[in-house]
Order: structure tokens, then sequence, then C-alpha cells
């Protein structure tokens, strides 16, 4: 799993107290405390198929605890509709705005929109109603997506979730399997990768995150290619793949991260067919949405 502590602050703010009539209480939210520092931070944790994060209570309309208009649309939004804000490092300058995630929470998932900045670097000030800064792993989250969770009354305003990403709605884009037959960890690995990076090409997918269980797989994509090796052929595929196709970025996950990748290979195993392409996920990979 993915922590929050993968991120460190990036400094401390002292707090101010608040002038009579300045901080909404709205929503349980907290006010500053005079002299007390509070972390800042301009990064979130990685953002993997399992993001762990801390879901809170936000109100998002004209006069409630929210302040200000939306980041992603300078406008006010009302309680019913299922929008979050983001943790500044997850906000990512404005990118994530009007994009989707799948919240799942108390056994339930909840698709909501990107609307607004949870500032992780500013606070105790006027312009962020003298709230402390926020944490760099929130979802804060409007009435309706509470309501969605089955989330009711005293029992809101933070919860432990995790969120996953598809496309801008966040919805399945594709998926595959391919059996290959005996192999080692580190070739069915590289297989993978070229299978994966082929079929998003293919279908004019770009900009891809490529998430991996295995380091070494990872440290190998990432240095110059050994000639010598005895999968420099593949390996050297898989690098042409990725630069033809513009990969933004390859990072490590844990494995309990990768779990809807393993159970497809498992699947593939399993199957007389070469390569089966997944316009929807089967059904024995719901459980892991």
């Amino acid at each position: 799993m993915v922590e929050a502590d993968t991120c460190k602050p990036s400094g401390k703010l002292r707090g101010k107290k608040p002038p009579p009539g300045k901080c909404n209480k709205g929503h349980d939210s907290d006010c500053c405390k005079e002299g007390k520092f509070y972390n800042t931070y301009k990064c979130s944790p990685p953002v993997s198929n399992h993001t762990k994060a801390t879901l809170t209570l936000n109100g998002f309309d004209s006069g409630e605890d929210g302040g200000s208009p939306c980041e992603c649309d300078d406008k006010f939004h009302e309680d019913s509709e299922l929008i979050v804000a983001l943790s500044t490092g997850w906000f990512n300058k404005k990118k994530r705005c009007m994009k989707y995630i799948n919240i799942h929470g108390n056994g339930k998932i909840v698709k909501a929109k990107v609307v607004d900045e949870c500032d992780s670097t500013m606070g105790c000030d006027d312009e962020h109603d003298f709230q402390p800064p926020c944490a760099n792993n929130i979802v804060d989250a409007s009435d309706a997506v509470w309501d969605s969770l089955g989330v009711c009354g005293d029992k809101r305003g933070k919860m432990e979730i995790y969120c996953k990403s598809g496309n801008d709605k966040g919805d399945w884009v594709v998926g595959f399997s391919r059996k290959i037959g005996r192999t080692d960890s580190l070739q069915a690995k590289l297989w993978g990768i070229r299978e994966g990076l082929k079929l998003a090409i293919s279908l004019n997918i770009r900009s891809l995150t490529v998430e991996l269980d295995a380091m070494m797989v990872v440290h190998l994509l990432k240095m110059p290619l050994d000639d010598i090796h005895l999968l420099s052929t593949l390996m050297r595929d898989c690098l042409l793949l990725i630069v033809e196709m513009g990969v933004m970025q390859i990072q490590h996950i844990f494995r309990e991260s990768n779990k809807c990748v393993n159970h497809l290979a498992n699947l593939a195993q399993n199957s007389d067919l070469d390569m089966v392409v997944l316009n929807s996920p089967p059904a024995s990979l719901l459980p892991f949405f």
C-alpha cells in the first residue's frame, strides 16, 4: 500500500488566531490555533491503482466552509453534487480538474468529479478562512459523496478510503491477458509491458504511467540498455515503445496494489487463447474494483 509518509513536509506554518467572524466551523472544520506549527506539503503520495487517502467533509457552496469558488471553474457547487477537492500534490496544478476518481469506502464505490484544491501549502490566513493547511493525502468530499457511501450523521468527517482512476471519467479503458507459456517472472513482466504498450498504441492511447510490482524491472527500464543481457531484445522492444508513445512515468508499486494485473495474468495461464483483449472487466475481476 502507498502511505502518506512517502511524501515528506516541505515546511512549517505558524498558526494565527482567527479574527472575530472568521473561520467557518461548518462540517466540523478546524480553525488555526495561535502559535501552533502546521506541516505544509508540495507533494502527495504517489498515485497507484490502490491509493490510500483520508476522506473529509467539505461544503462547496457560497457561505460554506469551502470558502472561495472552486479552483477548476471559479464557481460554487451544491452539496448534492458528487464532487471533491484534492490535496495540492494530487491536484497537480489543475491537471486533475474536471476528471473523475473512484472512491472506495464503507464497502461501496462512488465516482466523483475533481473541482477544487485542498491547499496543502498555505493556510491560517484570510484567503483560507484561517483554516490549517490540508494534509497531503486528503480527498475533501461533498455531502453527496458521503451519502452515496452510506455514511450518515456524526460518523462523517474523516474516513480512510482508497481511490482509483481510469480514463478522465474514472472508467475501465481496456485490458488484456496473454498466455506466454513457461518462463520466469522477469521475462513475464517484460512481455506484459511490451504487449500492453502495443495495445495502447493500437488504440491511440498516449501519456501513460506504467506501474510495476517488480522493482528490478523498473530499474532495468530506467537504465541504459545492456546488449549482452539475455533479455536485451525484449528490453529494447519495451524501451522503443516507451519512447514512441511518450510514457510519462515508470514507477514501482507494492504487490497488494497490483491485484488486477496479477488476476489477469492468472486468467491467461488457464486459457486456451493466445491473446484476449478485454473491453470490459471480466466478472471475476469486479471484486478488485
